[in-house]
């Protein structure tokens, strides 16, 4: 029997040495291609821990907002918090007697599984996004970070407040293959009064007067290299008819925002469309009507490009083709310089002209070659008319933006 016994020590050492060399080593191999990302929507807290709690708080899985999907991961603290927990567990008397001194404070730390970003080829990038509720008290999030599970933690920033979902990012450094990160709630009671709107916060924040508590929410991690969304270019339309134009441009990416508009619409409220591939074809168009366009990338990560416009007006109702005349793209728009103004089907006689939105006539230059430059360096911010002119008609009119 004392051997068997025996026996039983050293197989339950071994499964225990087994265990925790596997646990100290498991990591999440990051790469370029395939970025860490935490919604916290299944079950994505059991791979994170907490640790170094003060008191009786803790980072748990939140039902009550969601930045995306329907969970996100809290830290909630209350003045009574550490109280109130007794009608759930008697025996915690024991520790809100022991913890007295620290009794209305809290600290929890929430850390990350061990990740490798060896392999990572560029500036590596923490990005998530955080809401607070303050139940009188502002409550404040610590970042911080460690190369290995070993090391200490080191400090990245920290923040307050944010009612409304915010995104933060940081940059991380010294990049290391047992990297973590960990974001810290803390709860102090000495911070009572020292933001005097927070003393009202209790019957203005729904979620802290709702929860008797002081609550910081985090969802949407992502770790990873943000690979560079460049915006489309050589934006330009064709095939332009009394009721559709085609929008064609270039740039790597694989989905893309479409947004148009009548002439001089307030940008964001226009009619939007996605496309898979770098072309678009409007229908439906009001005949012998100019349309701003606008076009964006979007790119992994919900990272988004800055737009590219043009203009073009859809031909009148005599069945009169803008391409008679040459189908004119104009780019950039807004530009802060030279324009590209780029003619198809051109004939001769033709000129291009600048206007004032009086009308006064500031350039006039002809049209030689399949493409001609303009150049508005020096004019003022505003806006300004382009008018293509074939033998003395103006047959195209575009707005440019000049910023």
């Amino acid at each position: 029997m004392k051997k068997v016994y025996q026996f039983c020590q050293i197989l339950c050492a071994v499964v225990l040495v087994f265990f925790f060399a596997n646990s100290a080593t498991a990591q999440i191999v990051v790469t370029n291609e395939n970025p860490y990302t935490e919604s916290f929507e299944n079950g994505g807290l059991a791979s994170w821990s907490n640790s170094d709690v003060v008191g009786s708080d803790e980072w748990v899985d939140s039902y009550a907002v969601a930045h995306t999907g329907t969970k996100c991961v809290d830290y909630s603290s209350s003045l009574f918090g550490d109280f109130l927990d007794i009608q759930d567990n008697p025996l915690a008397i024991l520790s809100f007697f022991a913890n007295m001194a620290n009794f209305g404070n809290g600290s929890a730390r929430l850390v990350s599984p061990t990740l490798d970003l060896s392999g990572l080829g560029g500036q590596v990038t923490l990005r998530f996004y955080r809401k607070q509720s303050t139940m009188m008290i502002a409550q404040t999030l610590f970042v911080y970070y460690r190369t290995s599970p070993s090391a200490q933690w080191t400090f990245l920033q920290q923040y307050t407040g944010a009612t409304d979902w915010t995104e933060e990012t940081l940059t991380l450094p010294n990049i290391s293959s047992t990297y973590q990160v960990s974001f810290v709630g803390n709860f102090n009671v000495d911070n009572m009064g020292s933001d005097p709107t927070s003393l009202m916060s209790m019957f203005t924040d729904p979620n802290a007067s709702t929860n008797m508590a002081s609550d910081i929410y985090i969802d949407d991690i992502f770790i990873g290299v943000t690979i560079p969304c460049n915006a489309p270019q050589n934006l330009a339309m064709s095939n332009v008819t009394t009721t559709s134009a085609t929008a064609t441009w270039s740039g790597t990416a694989t989905n893309w925002t479409v947004e148009i508009g009548p002439a001089g619409f307030s940008h964001g409220s226009g009619t939007t469309y996605t496309a898979q591939n770098p072309t678009y074809t409007f229908t439906n168009l009001t005949p012998n009507t100019s349309y701003d366009v606008y076009v964006r990338a979007n790119c992994a990560g919900d990272v988004t490009s800055s737009w590219a416009q043009t203009s073009f007006t859809a031909t009148n109702t005599n069945g009169i083709a803008e391409s008679e005349y040459g189908v004119l793209s104009v780019s950039p728009n807004p530009t802060t310089g030279v324009v590209r103004c780029t003619m198809e089907n051109l004939v001769p006689n033709t000129r291009l002209q600048v206007l004032d939105v009086y009308g006064k006539l500031l350039m006039e230059q002809p049209v030689t070659e399949a493409t001609t430059e303009l150049d508005f360096t020096d004019r003022a911010a505003g806006i300004y008319f382009l008018r293509v002119v074939s033998d003395n008609k103006v047959v195209i009119t575009r707005k440019v933006i000049r910023r």
